[in-house]
């Protein structure tokens, strides 16, 4: 998805609720002949511009472990 496309999903996020972004980034490699290569350095720099826009929006990043916690949590 484009940052454009990220930044409106983002700002649709609702509060309690728990959602997944995924991206593979990398650098960029000359020599790497995998398709996926320019995409993980594309990647790499969405991360870094979406990170005030997930500031802006009070999202909170978890990782997994969190996220297992947060689970047990409903649970109880």
């Amino acid at each position: 998805m484009s940052f454009e496309e990220l930044k409106k999903t983002l700002e649709t996020f609702k509060d309690n609720e728990t959602y997944e972004i995924l991206f593979h980034p990398g650098m960029y490699d000359l020599a790497c002949k995998s398709s996926l290569n320019k995409e993980r350095e594309l990647d790499a720099k969405k991360i870094e511009d979406i990170y005030p826009i997930i500031k802006e929006n009070n999202i909170q990043l978890i990782s997994y472990l969190n996220l297992a916690a947060l689970s047990s949590n409903k649970n109880i």
